[in-house]
């Protein structure tokens, strides 16, 4: 099992508490079933300075609408398979990694 956690100011209120956790997990989900198992122990999500920047089990966020709030998280949690785990060479081949999570 895979704790999900989102961590973010008041004034992610309450976009924050009402999509950001539940967009890892989703993801989480998804991609796990189309490939193979999160093997992480946590994933978490930060509303941070950046639009968008993913690391293994956390990512940052920046976001205040309800389409970029859901988009940015779930697109960045992907990145933990594409390139990552999957190891795609994203200099070559960008659609592999930015392609997928965006699609």
């Amino acid at each position: 099992m895979v704790m999900a956690m989102s961590f973010y100011p008041n004034e992610g209120e309450p976009l924050w508490s009402k999509y950001s956790t539940e967009a890892v997990m989703h993801t989480m989900e998804v991609y796990s079933k189309y490939s193979f198992d999160y093997p992480y122990p946590t994933a978490q999500s930060v509303n941070g300075p950046v639009g968008g920047m993913e690391y293994p089990m956390i990512v940052f966020c920046n976001g205040s609408r309800e389409r970029s709030v859901y988009g940015v998280t779930t697109h960045e949690i992907g990145h933990n398979w594409f390139p990552m785990m999957i190891n795609t060479d994203e200099r070559r081949h960008a659609w592999m990694d930015e392609g997928f999570n965006t699609f």
